[in-house]
């Protein structure tokens, strides 16, 4: 299965755009989470809890996991 690592600025709009594209074409993504930023912090949060709504799908995680779970890939 296709998977990919993802994180960047904005969260609440094109982050969560990509993660919910990917998703829907069945691609795994893991979002670090730490390594975003929203226009607001309360806008950060929202898309946060918007995409891990779709887990399994989208697994919301930090950098320093997203590190370690590459270095097993």
């Amino acid at each position: 299965p296709q998977k990919i690592a993802l994180c960047g600025v904005a969260t609440d709009a094109c982050v969560l755009q990509t993660a919910l594209a990917a998703a829907d074409q069945g691609i795994a993504v893991r979002l670090a989470a730490d390594a975003c930023a929203g226009s607001t912090p309360e806008n950060h949060k929202l898309a946060i809890d918007t995409m891990a709504l779709f887990t399994p799908l989208i697994t919301i995680t930090d950098t320093g996991s997203l590190l370690v779970s590459h270095k097993a890939d």
